[in-house]
């Protein structure tokens, strides 16, 4: 009796789980999509964003100052009115630029949101349900009341050695729902701070800055691309997997090291890592 309860807890705990996981694919995608400025209440948001702002505004004027000292006060004897005109084009362009981030950010996660939405109009998960579950382990060679028989310690090994794929597959659930919430809580930061390397820009020593500050915003937009990608690719290899429990455990395996590695992939689309 304790074999046969021990038994379908089992199998129902791994059916569980792989309808869990494809669940949670839509569900990070509805995550991942979703405008991140949302995550506080406008009211701090706007606040914090306004002081950031203020710090840049300020950082532009110092800017602007050094500027003028090196390249006009400091050239008395060779002053001309276009180094002049340069100095106050700089102060324009960072003021202007300064304002004008917000939208480009918006282009930016837009630009992935946009992937993401194609990709959850496919309903990745759908027909994804108990029934799909139970295909999977039946190709596993997992069948309900088909764990523990006489031979107590033979199947006990057996479950042992399939016990990986699902503690893979739960991890990787986790792991990609705390990614994605992550990420929207980077992606918040950095455009709160976005106005900072934005003052950066008109200068030629620092105009590095906000060109580096916009392609890591862009990998981290692109990071849930990475992610979903691979649930897809994921997904495609699932439904045609063979009986061999081995080919299964290596997709989940190599799906995870993709998760974990997902920023960093991201990272070396865009050049930045």
């Amino acid at each position: 009796m304790f074999f046969l309860e021990f038994d379908s807890s089992i199998y129902y705990s791994m059916e569980s789980t792989i309808v869990n996981f494809f669940k949670a694919i839509d569900e990070v995608i509805a995550e991942l999509v979703k405008d991140h400025t949302q995550l506080v209440d406008v009211k701090y948001y706007n606040t914090a964003q306004d002081a950031v702002e203020g710090v840049a505004y300020t950082m532009v004027a110092v800017f602007f100052l050094i500027d003028m000292i090196q390249n006009v006060l400091l050239k008395t004897d060779e002053l001309r009115v276009e180094d002049v005109v340069k100095a106050l084009l700089k102060l324009v362009v960072a003021r202007a630029c300064i304002g004008f981030t917000p939208k480009l950010l918006d282009a930016l996660f837009k630009t992935a949101a946009r992937i993401l939405t194609t990709w959850k109009a496919t309903n990745i998960s759908e027909g994804k349900d108990k029934a799909f579950a139970k295909q999977m382990l039946i190709k596993m060679g997992l069948e309900y009341g088909g764990f523990f028989s006489s031979d107590t310690l033979t199947d006990l090994g057996f479950y042992i050695a399939h016990i990986i794929d699902f503690l893979i597959l739960k991890i990787s659930t986790l792991v990609m729902k705390a990614i994605a919430i992550a990420r929207n809580f980077e992606l918040l930061i950095l455009r709160m701070l976005s106005s900072i390397p934005m003052a950066f820009l008109p200068w030629s020593e620092t105009k590095d800055i906000p060109k580096r500050f916009f392609l890591n915003y862009f990998a981290v937009c692109l990071q849930g691309v990475v992610m979903i990608a691979g649930a897809v690719v994921l997904v495609s290899l699932l439904d045609r997997a063979g009986k061999a429990s081995l080919a299964i455990t290596s997709y989940t395996v190599v799906y995870l090291l993709t998760l974990l590695k997902s920023g960093q992939i991201s990272k070396q689309i865009v050049g930045v890592a």
